[in-house]
């Protein structure tokens, strides 16, 4: 281990600065190159028309023609969409279909006439905005259409619709929900790592072992989803004084945090530097995607990394508790359960996927292969002490003989005095 750093103690800080300026590449390109295109806006035109000196007039349509001409297969900022009635614009409203739509009124053109003879005040187009759509964009289009607007002469009445007072500073409402996220995805990364280095399988773990180690993990993921979607909550709440719908959100994001740790833990367990590359993708990529709306990415961004980023639908499921007032279950959870969904397959592949290193011994065949190393650990002072015997009996039979000599000896003198 120690001569695999030495040799790459002169390339590994070289590579670590190039996988920095690879993410932080992906994740600030999408939001200093953004500038939105066919940002989706209805306009309406009530106008009945009105005579005028060449004859009857209407002036609506002549302006809703104007804005329309020449968009239909050419990128512009805005892709207008006309509507018939105010109730097919208030129920797409509703859906939110549009950032916002233009309406003329129906005495649009006999106002144009009677301010032009200084008989009244130039009519007004209501301007209506939608948040909930997204917070960022809409405000951007607001101030870009009442400016085009006032360049015709024209007068606005702003509604803003799915709007919301959060509280905190002037950048809360735009900055409010990617303050939520950036922790969470965090918290997110970081429990899932944790619980894969607690929990998982050893090496040469058969099936058996690793689902119970799998499913050990996904238990613990489940409740620790919990306390990260209520933390993140309260990251923006207590510590951002932010004032939001607390019970609604801390139940989604349960949700889209059991969803998105599913595909970190199936990715660590099939192969770790594979959970790592899904890790790093999400917290590099997912800081554009849940701040920009996709109108205002580039089409490289928007086609092949939004749609695979958790981030996009997490903070879509925000904006749709906070402005449009719905509950936990709205239009965000279907992609983030078909990520949970894939992150199960993940842990299917991970299950199949043999571990690499020598086959985990049984208790039973470890205690058998234990027994010989004892008693052969035994048998090594025994052979010692055959040796070294002969060398003890030596000296007392040598002792005996010389013993039995010298009382030979004096015994003669004995017989020979009598």
């Amino acid at each position: 281990m120690n001569e695999g750093f030495e040799k790459g103690k002169y390339f590994i800080p070289v590579l670590a600065i190039i996988v920095i300026f690879l993410v932080m590449s992906l994740a600030v390109s999408p939001i200093l190159r953004a500038n939105p295109k066919d940002v989706p806006f209805a306009v309406l035109t009530l106008d009945a028309g009105a005579q005028g000196p060449t004859g009857e007039m209407n002036m609506g349509a002549e302006m809703v023609s104007r804005m329309t001409a020449g968009q239909s297969g050419a990128e512009s900022p805005i892709q207008w969409s006309v509507l018939s009635s105010r109730g097919e614009l208030d129920a797409a409203l509703d859906a939110n279909e549009y950032y916002g739509a233009l309406v003329f009124s129906a005495d649009f053109t006999a106002k144009q006439f009677a301010a032009a003879a200084g008989l009244g005040d130039a009519p007004e187009v209501e301007v209506i905005i939608n948040h909930g759509k997204n917070v960022m964009l809409s405000t951007q289009m607001q101030a870009a259409i009442t400016t085009m607007l006032q360049t015709l002469g024209l007068k606005t009445k702003v509604t803003l619709i799915h709007s919301a007072d959060i509280g905190g500073g002037g950048m809360s409402a735009l900055m409010g929900s990617q303050m939520l996220i950036m922790p969470l995805i965090m918290m997110i990364i970081a429990g899932s790592l944790l619980l894969f280095f607690f929990f998982r399988p050893k090496k040469g773990a058969d099936i058996s072992r690793k689902l119970k180690s799998f499913v050990s993990q996904l238990l613990y993921a489940a409740g620790l989803s919990l306390l990260i979607g209520f933390a993140a909550v309260i990251v923006v709440t207590w510590a951002g004084g932010l004032t939001l719908p607390v019970g609604g959100l801390v139940l989604f994001l349960w949700l889209a945090s059991f969803c998105v740790m599913t595909i970190l833990l199936g990715a660590f367990n099939i192969i770790a530097p594979l959970g790592a590359l899904v890790a790093v993708t999400f917290f590099s990529c997912g800081l554009s995607s849940a701040m920009l709306a996709p109108e205002m990415m580039p089409d490289w961004y928007r086609n092949w990394i939004y749609p695979w980023v958790p981030q996009g639908f997490i903070s879509e499921g925000i904006r749709t508790i906070i402005y449009m007032g719905e509950g936990a279950k709205n239009n965000a959870i279907g992609p983030l359960l078909i990520m949970g969904a894939i992150g199960l397959a993940l842990f299917a592949i991970a299950l199949l996927v043999p571990n690499r290193g020598s086959k985990v011994a049984e208790p039973a065949e470890a205690a058998e292969t234990a027994t010989p190393l004892k008693n052969e650990e035994v048998a090594e002072p025994t052979e010692t002490k055959e040796i070294a015997e002969p060398t003890e009996t030596t000296e007392p039979t040598v002792t005996k003989e010389s013993t039995e000599t010298e009382s030979l000896e004096s015994q003669e003198p004995a017989e020979t005095e009598s």
